[in-house]
């Protein structure tokens, strides 16, 4: 699988209603890179965490 690839989704069974009445959920994912070796994890984690751009937590 390569960036580029696309999963289709499949909609649950009476999913189609309720997008149709405008009350869906919706999901972004996205790739944001990761670290090259296991001993670049942890800084990794770290910094990604502590990015408010990325990641609103309380």
């Amino acid at each position: 699988m390569t960036p580029c690839d696309v999963l289709p989704f499949r909609r649950p069974s009476g999913a189609h209603e309720q997008a149709r009445a405008g009350s869906g959920t919706g999901i972004v994912m996205m790739n944001l890179g990761g670290p090259a070796t296991l001993d670049d994890v942890e800084p990794f984690l770290r910094r990604l965490f502590a990015d408010k751009e990325i990641l609103q937590l309380p």
